[in-house]
């Protein structure tokens, strides 16, 4: 049994922290949160925008991981000490996994990806959502030598963008409003950065290829 603080929604623009004492199944095994990063999603959770069947209050915490402290009796392949990242969907009750806004988490092996030696942690924990820009570039029907367009420079517009060029787009084209984020896309490699507050970005992309689009 131990003893974790849970960061709860309770409701729009109140979070609260709430004590509870966990202990494991034996099939599930105790991590001790290492980081758990805050998500777009989180804050429009926070600001009141999340879908019509969540009942508030919500425990967030979905991009993170830890160290295994404890191992249940039915566990296999996992030990104390192991570096993993969780993978805990707060909006799907029961997920398997606790959310990662907390000290502690339970989680089943099945939620679990152990964490290389050569990886620091830090990095580790952002393994989710690079997973969700990594799958959009090999589902996006990109081939080599074509012009691809990045609407939104975020954090995941970031990564999106330097790997489409890395997966053999010849041109990329960022478009954002905020002038900082276009900038870091043209250090990241982006060819050409279009701000939509300034001009129209479809004409934009319609001249820089020649009339072919994207």
């Amino acid at each position: 049994m131990v003893r974790t603080r849970v960061g709860c929604l309770e409701r729009p623009r109140k979070i609260t922290l709430k004590i509870r004492d966990i202990d494991i199944a034996e099939d599930q095994v105790l991590v001790r949160v290492h980081k758990a990063y805050i998500c777009g999603s989180d804050l429009h959770y926070y600001r009141g925008k999340y879908p019509s069947h969540v009942k508030l209050p919500i425990c967030l915490g979905h991009e993170g991981g830890g160290t295994i402290v404890k191992v249940g009796s039915k566990v296999t392949g996992y030990h104390v000490g192991d570096r993993v990242i969780v993978y805990a969907d707060v909006l799907i009750s029961p997920s398997g996994a606790d959310p990662l806004f907390s000290d502690y988490v339970r989680a089943p092996i099945y939620c679990l990806q152990r964490v290389p030696e050569w990886i620091d942690m830090d990095t580790a924990c952002q393994a989710e959502p690079l997973a969700c820009a990594v799958h959009a570039i090999y589902n996006c029907g990109l081939q080599l030598g074509d012009t691809a367009v990045v609407i939104g420079l975020g954090y995941t517009g970031q990564i999106i963008l330097q790997g489409l060029k890395k997966f053999g787009a010849n041109i990329v084209i960022g478009i954002d409003l905020d002038n900082s984020k276009l900038a870091l896309a043209k250090k990241r490699g982006a060819d050409v950065v279009i701000n939509a507050k300034r001009e129209d970005p479809v004409q934009r992309v319609i001249e820089e290829t020649d009339g072919k689009g994207a």
